[in-house]
């Protein structure tokens, strides 16, 4: 009894491995090695330098902006990130924000060579800064200029970078001090070390709302000299001096604690109605149905 050998089955192999090629070399690769360079690219192209500029690494950045989702991306900013290899949502809004920065640092620098500079060496700081605040843009050139120079500052613990530059514009309070105290009066902060230890350090200059402390000011002195210290110690207690200078051009008469009380009443009152539309939209509803009643209903609302 001869007995029939059956020829093995074999799958064909080609067309399985072919397929899993595919699905291979279509995946990202592992990390973000690919998903940064893809991300360079596009911000590159936003900031309309040349690709070969080299751009570093946008990890930090799009993990400092995944965790302040107070900051919103444009529209334009969203769509320039879609093209990227991100799939994350919280990846995409921070590459849009930076998308958003690049943007706003080709308009404020319109020279391409500054740009090209400024970008290659200052590299995502730079985008993160004006992404998140559009005023920013306009500042960043004059602070690379000034953090090479800050680097000779042999008493400060570290030297200031761009990124902590992203840091202040990236904070309410931060941001708030800056506008307010430093950028009216920046060649005074950049003339000795005051603006290089603010930026390592702005928890010394500031409280948890922006306002310059009286260390502060004694800071600015120290480091930025007399006229830094006077214009500092004159915006911190400006607006208390006004406030008693008005209190006491109403009430010049006033002696005693009652009249006070109720001469700052009237005060506090008049500017929370000259600030408050709300109130004043109040106010005039109050005095029209007072003394001209409730409107019918064919009058034509004001």
């Amino acid at each position: 009894m001869h007995r029939t050998h059956r020829p093995k089955i074999r799958p064909n192999a080609g067309p399985t491995i072919f397929a899993l090629a595919l699905v291979f070399a279509s995946y990202p690769a592992s990390g973000n090695t690919a998903n940064g360079a893809s991300l360079a690219q596009i911000l590159k192209r936003a900031a309309k330098i040349t690709d070969d500029v080299p751009l570093k690494s946008t990890d930090d950045v799009v993990a400092r902006l995944k965790k302040l989702p107070t900051f919103r991306p444009t529209k334009s900013g969203l769509e320039l990130a879609g093209e990227t290899t991100l799939k994350s949502a919280d990846e995409l809004r921070a590459a849009a924000i930076l998308m958003d920065g690049a943007k706003r640092i080709d308009k404020s620098i319109p020279d391409l060579a500054a740009r090209t500079e400024l970008i290659r060496r200052s590299g995502p700081d730079v985008l993160m800064a004006a992404g998140a605040r559009p005023e920013a843009a306009s500042d960043l050139l004059y602070l690379s200029y000034y953090l090479d120079r800050a680097k000779g500052f042999p008493d400060l613990p570290r030297s200031p970078t761009m990124a902590d530059f992203a840091d202040v514009a990236t904070d309410e309070a931060r941001w708030k001090f800056w506008n307010k105290y430093v950028k009216p009066y920046k060649k005074q902060w950049a003339t000795g070390g005051a603006l290089a230890l603010y930026l390592t350090a702005p928890e010394m200059w500031h409280d948890q709302l922006g306002n310059i402390t009286e260390k502060g000011v004694m800071l600015a002195g120290d480091l930025g000299g007399e006229v830094l210290g006077g214009a500092m110690d004159g915006l911190r207690t400006g607006g208390k001096k006004l406030g008693e200078q008005t209190a006491k051009a109403i009430l010049p008469n006033a002696s005693n604690s009652l009249m006070t009380w109720i001469g700052m009443a009237a005060i506090l009152t008049v500017f929370a109605f000259l600030i408050s539309a709300a109130l004043r939209r109040r106010a005039y509803s109050f005095f029209k149905k007072l003394f001209f009643g409730k409107p019918n209903s064919n009058s034509n609302s004001f």
